[in-house]
């Protein structure tokens, strides 16, 4: 759990926490491992909560009204 905190750490929106609060957030979560190429989150279902991404990418990516690929997040 200790490397989990760190790691929070690291992450812009998180890292003014103090540990002990970092400790709460890491507590009430849980870590999920996708593979490459898999579907994290699509559009309109329900999400209880969120997404804290502390290692590889992420493609955020819409479909357009014609079924085309619409890139969200420009480099």
């Amino acid at each position: 759990m200790h490397d989990l905190v760190r790691q929070l750490g690291s992450v812009r929106h998180f890292s003014r926490l103090p540990e002990s609060a970092r400790a709460a957030v890491v507590s009430a979560g849980q870590v999920k491992r996708f593979a490459a190429g898999s579907t994290i989150l699509s559009e309109g279902e329900p999400c209880a909560g969120m997404f804290v991404l502390l290692s590889g990418q992420v493609h955020l990516c819409k479909l357009g009204l014609r079924g085309q690929f619409q890139n969200l997040l420009k480099d």
